[in-house]
């Protein structure tokens, strides 16, 4: 009996557990299909298997810090940035940038002693340097300061098509890549001299002074001194001398003869002669003439005679009463390109509200190693999101939109379009501005829109002129002086330098010979035959490198 019933309370239990299993059964499975003639009891969406889950997690929001030179944090910078970041937003989600804009007087010091100090940084501007800069790309690349960009460039080969192989090729050290360069104007400055028109064509001989010039074509001679001395003379007769020469930019006259591998044609290479031979700039012949002109003309009245008192040598340089004579860069020759609003007789006729002349000093515009320095962006070894900091980059070159958000600020708030389709500021004096960027160090200076650059003509003719038919790429275009073994001797070169230059290109010293052999004999004490020898050590090896 109690067999019979241990039998029949495991038959029960065992049907428990079967009906149980069946509805687990029927809970999860997909329903039975039903006969074909029979409608289906639900719709065909809630048959279908469940999604597979995600193989990536979402990413977490990145807050990239940025820094830029500029000038400084204006009273809309905070608007323009938002603006930025919801711009960003569209092609980079999840992603913003914590921008912060450095006055330029401090801004290469500041990031000098940030790259010291490991502080987290993603992107900042860096001049490429070569000793010209506080934080120059081979000095901060020998620290470790940077990351190498080359791996993540490889997984972006946009770049490559957007921005000139030998833009690339100057931001490199040792072969790697440490800076992604901004596309912009690299040439020497491509100078001439700026003259009142009336004044000129009445009291000088523009036809001798444009033929001296190019037939020199950038060599100084006394020839060409002698006839602005005549033009002075005449001026300073007629009482129209008015602020006389603008001696701060005259002194780049004999500068156009060199190619300058340290700190403005400090110490440079001839380029008539041929060769590569490093040369101390302030020992040429054509520089110990200008120094001669320059006292002369002083004397003569010719230069303001509290010159080595104004802090702005240039306050009366493109003022109708100002300065007579002075030197201007970037001038535009070409006649092919009359329209382009950067820097012709034209334009400068509208701004200054007088009649321009400008006379241009050299037929040549060259691609040289200091002439205007490389301006790049970096990804310090500090950055958490490289590959990031990269893709925000690439966008800030290569869209337009953002660029001009961060150059210009906000369309219709900062500025408006002509008729020509080009940006024109609402405030255009730079101290006065709630906003204003510096669009040749956020990225692509030449994409299809300019901003403050002249318009899109300026555009066409530097990619097809300046950087094009009429660059000179010289051999030594992308080298980079190393200041580490003649730092101590480039310091005090440097002081030696600013205790006697100024006085002697501003004219204003008594015994301007005896002062200009004690500043070359300063040069030598302090270590300059060391320097030149060290320099083209290194010049040398660049070239056989090649």
């Amino acid at each position: 009996m109690r067999t019979t019933r241990k039998r029949i309370a495991l038959a029960l239990a065992l049907v428990m557990i079967l009906n149980i299993l069946a509805a687990c059964a029927s809970s999860s499975a997909p329903a039975t299909q039903a006969p074909a003639s029979q409608a289906p009891a639900a719709p065909a969406a809630a048959t279908a298997a469940p999604a597979p889950e995600a193989t990536e997690k979402p990413k977490d929001p990145v807050t990239l810090r940025v820094m830029y030179s500029g000038p400084g944090t204006l009273p809309d910078t905070k608007m323009v940035v938002d603006a930025f970041n919801e711009e960003l937003g569209k092609l980079m989600p999840g992603v913003k940038a914590d921008i912060e804009f450095v006055l330029n007087s401090s801004y290469e010091e500041k990031l000098r002693l940030l790259l010291s100090a490991n502080e987290e940084l993603d992107v900042a501007n860096m001049n490429s340097g070569a000793g010209e800069a506080t934080n120059s790309l081979i000095t901060e690349s020998k620290k470790g300061a940077m990351m190498p960009l080359d791996d993540l460039l490889a997984k972006k080969p946009e770049f490559f098509d957007l921005i000139p192989d030998n833009l690339w090729e100057m931001s490199k050290v040792s072969g790697t890549t440490y800076m992604v360069p901004v596309n912009k104007s690299i040439t020497d400055k491509y100078i001439g001299i700026k003259l009142h028109k009336d004044l000129i064509e009445k009291y000088g001989d523009l036809a001798a002074l444009k033929n001296s010039l190019e037939n020199d074509n950038g060599r100084v001679k006394a020839e060409t001194y002698d006839l602005l001395t005549s033009y002075l003379a005449n001026l300073k007769a007629a009482g129209e001398i008015r602020h006389g020469v603008g001696v701060a930019t005259m002194r780049w006259l004999p500068q156009r003869g060199y190619y300058s591998l340290y700190k403005d044609w400090s110490f440079a290479i001839d380029k008539s002669d041929g060769t590569s031979k490093v040369l101390n700039y302030f020992e040429q012949p054509d520089v110990k003439m200008m120094y001669q002109y320059h006292h002369d003309w002083f004397n003569a009245g010719y230069i303001d005679k509290d010159i080595l008192s104004v802090e702005d040598r240039r306050f009366w340089e493109r003022k109708e009463d100002g300065t007579v004579m002075c030197m201007t860069t970037q001038f535009v020759t070409d006649p092919s390109y009359e329209g382009v609003q950067w820097d012709t007789d034209a334009a400068n006729t509208t701004d200054y509200g007088y009649p321009v002349s400008t006379v241009a000093w050299e037929k040549n515009i060259y691609i040289v190693p200091m002439g205007n320095a490389l301006q790049g962006l970096i990804i310090p070894r500090t950055s958490k999101h490289p590959e990031e900091a990269l893709e925000y980059i690439w966008h800030t070159n290569s869209n337009i939109d953002l660029w001009h958000i961060l150059s210009a600020g906000i369309e219709g708030v900062h500025y408006q379009r002509n008729e020509n389709g080009d940006i024109d500021a609402f405030i255009k004096e730079a101290d006065q501005a709630r906003y204003r960027g510096e669009g040749w160090n956020i990225g692509n200076t030449l994409l299809p829109d300019p901003i403050s650059l002249g318009g899109h003509d300026w555009i066409d003719y530097t990619n097809n002129v300046v950087m094009g038919s009429m660059a000179i790429l010289t051999p030594l275009a992308s080298f980079q002086l190393d200041i580490e073994p003649i730092k101590n001797e480039l310091d005090q070169f440097d002081a030696v330098r600013a205790e006697y230059e100024a006085s002697l290109f501003c004219g204003a010293v008594d015994n301007w010979e005896a002062r200009y052999d004690e500043m070359i004999a300063k040069m030598k004490e302090i270590g300059s035959d060391k320097i030149i020898a060290e320099i083209q050590k290194q010049v040398d090896a660049f070239l056989a490198s090649k």
